[in-house]
């Protein structure tokens, strides 16, 4: 494994600190339990193409911590990474960005942004995901017909010990786990999703759990969910037939070149398995109950930080609102500038009609807006974390996207909805029967309807305390996000892709995973998920067996003594034990026992052979 950088303890060591006349004296002890266990510094490639810059924000707080632990990343990726002031140990030749330029354009491409604001289809959750797919393609061959794209991937030599990639319609990115024989993470920004489930081979119960595009509870009724699980249905049938085989069609396009020295490339079903943790943009708070399995790790919150002061204006804006003052934010998607003039002339008179409170709000347009009430700011661009963090804050209109929704929960602020598509309907209900707010259509909208609205959310106390109670839940967690996020990340360099968690089920097809997993010990459980490749013919799948060598994802990793040690080689069974410090960083306190595999054949395979004999644990 690459050992670029400084190596970085899961644990600091223990400093005691004794004050005697005024005199510190440091007794540092390093050597709890026969020594410190450590991952040494690995060489990440990071892949977020979708050109969204909500989802990146989350992505740039991963890449920092990353490479304060001593990292090296290389991301591929539409924005560039924001330096990070509180960081001043970085060292910029551990970061490299493979740009995509020029972004995504979703107008030029046929999505006109001002239908949002006019046109109920978005709201449609067949057309949603219709749209979604076909957004997921043509970003994805975007980012590969792009010259940097290219470059890279022509680019022979390079050596990586991780793939993490965001799981949000860009899955021919996944091909680079199995050009560069690495281990999956994924950042799953949209949260838990049934294809997730089907790839981890859990069976969603669609009676409970609804469609992420629906709007409804758990506890749905009987047609509610005949029409959950229609649309259930045709969501699984659409993506195994249509849109996974047509980004299969582009990862063959161009890893193509592969098949010469790697033999038939893998269908991105068979990679989608051999994700070895998903990273779940969820919380308790944000999601209902729904099963799960031990790869998946919920991360909600970790893009939000603590506030940093606003640029001077803003400040003074929002410091002198005596009433207190509104944000309006519909995201880093669409513009407020693009809403038809007639719609434009609804929030004005609103602002005008409630002269109490002040108005910040994200206008994209330059031009500005005529005849604009004193007691109204635009701004092109708003540090929304630092704006929902201000004291004077008494209301968010948002679309109801899910960052900005967590953000809401976290600074406990209560919320008008106006969702236009994706899941923010499904957050609005969600969140509106929790009492965070209230939800109101953007289409159609009308003064009265608008002014009553806010009104009635400044005016009840109750959406306030709402707020505050799912604050002080979303904040209640046993180990802060961005901790959690990082450990379970080196916890998979640590250990070879944590082959040990994965349980066999997700190889089985899913009319079998019902039956409970037969006996026969560890080793019919505990196996690698991966095929060689997915094949036409039973001779195919003979000839790159016989051609292609075993698919292993073993790269260099320490051994824990400070030595890189081939995974192919031997491996250890190490017991471990989480704990959190005041601040919620993971710690991790490592026992004495290891036991060296005896197996140096295939530990990918028989990974009962690296237990510790009984009586040993």
């Amino acid at each position: 494994m690459t050992t670029k950088g400084r190596p970085r303890f899961p644990f600091e060591p223990l400093l005691l600190i004794v004050t005697t006349n005024q005199k510190v004296l440091l007794l540092v002890v390093a050597g709890l339990f026969g020594g410190p266990w450590y991952t040494e510094a690995a060489n990440i490639l990071l892949v977020s193409t979708f050109p969204g810059m909500s989802h990146w924000l989350m992505f740039e707080h991963v890449i920092n911590e990353l490479l304060q632990r001593g990292h090296t990343v290389t991301a591929i990726t539409s924005y560039r990474l924001r330096s990070d002031a509180s960081d001043e140990s970085r060292e910029p030749q551990r970061y490299r960005e493979v740009l995509i330029e020029p972004i995504y354009d979703f107008e030029a491409n046929g999505l006109p942004m001002d239908e949002f604001f006019k046109s109920p289809s978005f709201s449609n959750p067949f057309f949603k995901m219709a749209t979604l797919w076909k957004l997921g393609l043509e970003t994805s061959e975007h980012a590969f017909e792009c010259a940097n794209v290219r470059e890279f991937l022509r680019t022979e030599g390079l050596r990586f010990d991780l793939l993490i990639a965001e799981e949000f319609v860009q899955e021919s990115f996944l091909m680079l786990a199995y050009k560069y024989r690495v281990p999956i993470v994924t950042i799953n920004t949209l949260g838990q999703t049934d294809f997730l489930d089907q790839s981890f081979g859990l069976l969603t119960p669609w009676s409970q759990v609804p469609h992420f595009m629906l709007e409804f509870e758990n506890d749905m009724t009987l047609p509610q969910r005949a029409y959950n699980v229609f649309l259930s249905l045709w969501d699984l049938y659409n993506r195994k037939y249509y849109y996974l085989p047509a980004q299969t069609a582009l990862a063959r396009k161009h890893f193509g070149h592969l098949e010469a020295t790697h033999g038939i490339l893998p269908a991105l079903e068979d990679l989608e398995r051999n994700i070895s943790i998903a990273l779940l943009n969820t919380h308790i708070v944000t999601t209902k109950p729904r099963p799960r399995v031990d790869r998946m790790v919920q991360i909600a919150g970790l893009h939000i930080r603590p506030p940093k002061p606003l640029p001077s204006a803003i400040q003074t804006f929002l410091d002198s609102a005596n009433n207190g003052f509104i944000y309006i934010n519909f995201g880093t998607f669409l513009r407020s500038s693009n809403m038809p003039p007639a719609t434009l002339d609804v929030f004005l008179s609103v602002f005008r009609s409630l002269s109490n409170y002040r108005f910040l709000w994200k206008w994209e347009a330059d031009s500005g807006i005529p005849n604009l009430p004193s007691n109204v700011m635009l701004q092109r661009w708003l540090p929304q974390n630092d704006v929902l963090a201000h004291r004077n804050l008494k209301l968010f209109v948002s679309h109801g996207g899910l960052f900005g929704t967590q953000e809401a929960i976290y600074w406990a602020r209560p919320v008008l909805f106006m969702p236009f598509y994706g899941d923010q309907h499904q957050n609005a209900h969600k969140f509106e029967k929790a009492g965070l707010g209230l939800t109101l259509s953007i289409i159609n909208v009308t003064v009265d309807r608008l002014q009553t609205t806010m009104e009635r959310i400044l005016g009840g106390p109750s959406f306030q305390q709402q707020a505050n109670r799912l604050s002080a839940i979303f904040r209640d967690n046993p180990i802060e996000p961005l901790g959690a996020a990082v450990y379970w990340i080196e916890y998979v360099v640590r250990h070879h892709g944590a082959p040990h968690m994965k349980s066999g089920v997700e190889e089985q097809p899913w009319w079998s995973r019902s039956a409970s997993v037969p006996p026969g010990g560890r080793q019919q459980l505990h196996r690698s998920s991966l095929p060689i490749a997915t094949l036409s013919s039973a001779a195919a799948a003979k000839r790159a067996r016989e051609t292609t060598p075993t698919f292993s994802l073993t790269p260099m990793v320490s051994d824990g003594l400070g030595h890189p040690s081939d995974a192919s080689t031997g491996g250890f069974d190490d017991r471990a034990s989480i704990k959190s410090d005041q601040l919620g960083q993971s710690r991790v306190v490592r026992l004495a026992n290891r036991v060296k595999c005896e197996n140096h054949n295939e530990p990918w395979r028989d990974e009962s052979a690296c237990l510790p004999p009984p009586g040993t644990e």
